[in-house]
């Protein structure tokens, strides 16, 4: 396994639809899904994004292997039986370092209970990850209840599975899927908010002409944030649509800000925002959130093709074109990687290469209209100026019919810039620059258009964009091994105090089914601060906190000559231990010998 893997993390596999009904599947994707947003929530945990969780569904990897692929110590993984009004859900969460089960439970519920059973088990998951691996803060519940309508919230799952299927047959089927379920439920949030993805994505990927698409996802953006004023996944929506539509980018940023207060584990919104830091000068402050985001969700083909235009504006080719590559090796239809690999063999000179490339991207809609003009600044290169202005009058035709088709005014831009009229260049610059076209968002950093550095309606263009950026610095505060919650040092050396005189009056410890929440209970006092005091005052998580208790009473009864009747996994037992395997370690961890060893050296 990774040795990097971050201590408090976790990936949650597609549950099985254990249901003789197929089309279940999508409800068991559903829970899956809830899980993993509910985990996000919280501060101090990694959790593994859908994209890179799901790219495992259906594979019958080992959890060790699927954790050292994810960059994980834990994994969920469990299964999902729905039978009339009822459902029946097992989840393991699963050390993936040995492939040890930490903890499992079976979950009999009616099927209103659905939204209690996901917030159950991702607070199970989140406080047993906190106690065997170090503090953060879990505040509960985690989710809110969507809908009282069942029906409504099914077709919500329904309709999703659609979504991530990524086709235009799908989409169109998911359109009306949200459709019908907000018929049952007008003010079910989650639907708004999912056609908004839907039309962004549709637009993005020329499905829908993009003037139209950003309407309608602007649209249904503004109707789930009415609904539901706390919904991540709008404020992302939200700050795309402002930033690549509206170029209001200090509005975007805020926006982006938002979502990960609320979500604190979500990949899009770092991805984005290290994006978003990148084209407003911050480039390694940029690559280091985008390289976090992709650490969360490793498969990624959004994350990763972020990183190549990161990569362009480092003028780093060999990154870009090493991130292309990743994208292919996890989609190889993914167009825009083939077109990102065809603009870094232009930029070495490499322009047969260059074509081949363009030749080879596809038959999407965008690309028939947006390699004709790749294709000429290759033939101007080459010297083929004939075939190069008729590929530029294509070029400007589509531009006529198409104008919000990305790649289009940048060729033109870099068609004239390479001929030398640099006039005619900055011209058509403006003309996009006033359009908010997109391809433009980062001119003030693209390295493509030095030649034009110096021409002043260039600088004019530059200082445009480059003041719509707010100057936000990173903050150069580093981790330490624990988060920290809101805790003053008077209050957490009296909680200590009163922890450590419970635990040598009362001995708690001997429990072995002791847990931080219980143990808070009797003390009275938060667990969120009883797990901050354990951490700073003490250095150790809460069951090396307690587990150290554990084998100073083990040690006084294995010195007592009285008690060699005894094994020493019933010795272990007495003293609170659940596990040979948890009292070996602790054991070993703690004092440096394994217990047969202690033993033989005091006797």
């Amino acid at each position: 396994m990774n040795a990097n893997s971050p201590i408090r993390s976790v990936a949650v596999l597609p549950f099985v639809n254990m249901s003789s009904d197929p089309e279940n599947e999508y409800f068991s994707d559903g829970i899956t899904e809830e899980i993993i947003n509910a985990l996000t929530r919280i501060e101090g945990l990694q959790v593994t994004a859908r994209t890179s969780s799901f790219a495992f569904k259906g594979q019958n990897k080992d959890v060790r292997e699927i954790g050292r692929l994810l960059g994980v110590k834990t994994v969920l993984e469990g299964s999902v039986r729905k039978f009339g009004k009822r459902v029946r859900i097992t989840a393991q969460l699963i050390n993936v370092l040995d492939g040890y089960h930490l903890w499992s439970e079976t979950f009999d519920r009616q099927l209103e209970d659905i939204f209690a059973i996901q917030d159950e088990i991702s607070l199970n998951i989140a406080e047993y990850l906190r106690e065997h691996m170090g503090h953060f803060c879990i505040d509960t519940p985690h989710m809110s209840i969507p809908t009282h309508n069942m029906e409504a919230y099914q077709l919500y799952l329904k309709a999703r599975f659609y979504t991530n299927q990524w086709t235009i047959e799908a989409f169109q089927l998911a359109i009306d899927i949200y459709e019908e379920a907000l018929e049952l439920d007008p003010n079910f949030a989650l639907p708004y908010a999912g056609l908004a993805d839907l039309y962004s994505a549709m637009g993005a990927l020329t499905m829908m002409p993009m003037d139209k698409a950003s309407q309608k996802a602007q649209n249904y953006v503004s109707i789930a944030l009415e609904k539901n004023p706390n919904l991540p996944e709008c404020f992302v929506a939200r700050a795309n649509y402002l930033f690549w539509y509206k170029w209001e980018f200090k509005e975007a940023h805020a926006w982006l800000q938002k979502a990960l207060e609320v979500s604190p584990g979500n990949a899009e919104a770092r991805g984005f925002l290290g994006l978003y830091k990148a084209f407003a000068g911050e480039v390694h402050e940029g690559e280091r959130l985008m390289r976090i985001a992709l650490q969360q969700d490793p498969y990624s083909l959004q994350l990763h093709y972020g990183l190549c235009a990161i990569h362009q504006i480092q003028n780093d080719l060999e990154g870009v074109l090493r991130e292309a590559d990743e994208v292919l090796r996890l989609n190889p239809d993914f167009w825009q990687a083939k077109m990102m690999k065809g603009y870094v063999a232009y930029r070495r000179g490499q322009y047969d290469m260059a074509l081949q490339y363009f030749d080879q991207l596809g038959e999407v809609p965008a690309v028939q209209v947006g390699r004709s003009g790749w294709k000429a600044v290759c033939y101007q290169r080459l010297g083929h100026l004939e075939q190069a202005a008729t590929l530029i009058g294509e070029n400007l035709q589509h531009m006529v019919e198409n104008p919000q088709i990305p790649c289009l005014a940048y060729t033109m831009v870099l068609y004239h810039m390479n001929a030398g009229d640099d006039d005619t260049a900055v011209e058509y610059l403006e003309d996009a620059i006033r359009k908010n076209a997109s391809d433009f968002v980062f001119i003030h950093v693209d390295p493509t258009f030095k030649p034009l550095h110096r021409h002043p309606g260039f600088q004019k263009c530059v200082e445009i964009v480059y003041e719509k950026f707010p100057n936000h610095r990173p903050d150069e505060t580093q981790p330490s091994r624990y988060a920290h919650s809101s805790l003053s040092e008077e209050d957490s050396l009296d909680i200590n105090q009163r922890l450590l005189c419970y635990m040598e009056k009362h001995k708690p410890y001997l429990e072995n089914n002791l847990n931080l929440r219980g143990l808070a209970q009797e003390l009275d006092v938060n667990a969120n601060y009883l797990s901050q005091v354990i951490n700073e005052q003490h250095g150790k998580n809460f069951f090396e906190f307690i587990n150290s208790y554990r084998v100073n009473e083990l040690k006084e009864m294995m010195n007592d000559p009285t008690n060699r009747q005894f094994t020493l996994l019933s010795m272990a037992f007495d003293c609170g231990f659940n596990s040979k395997t948890t009292f070996n370690t602790a054991f070993k961890r703690i004092t440096g010998l394994t217990p047969s060893q202690y033993l033989k050296k005091v006797g």
